[in-house]
């Protein structure tokens, strides 16, 4: 939950619905150190990771566990 305040220069808190539903991601930043235009390419690039991120473990990754 946001609180209003900010602990840190950048924050990315990410929120897991109660149902079926996708995960949401709270950016917040230090105004006078980011621009709105760097936040927003971290927040684009951070959605190309997540895109690139599978949905669940292969095989391998489970045979590993």
């Amino acid at each position: 939950m946001p609180t209003g305040a900010l602990n840190a220069d950048l924050t990315f808190s990410f929120y897991e619905p109660h149902s079926d539903g996708p995960v949401t991601c709270l950016l917040e930043h230090a105004s006078e150190l980011f621009d709105q235009a760097t936040v927003q390419r971290l927040a684009d690039d951070l959605i190309t990771i997540l895109d690139g991120a599978p949905t669940a473990p292969s095989d391998s990754e489970r045979d590993q566990a």
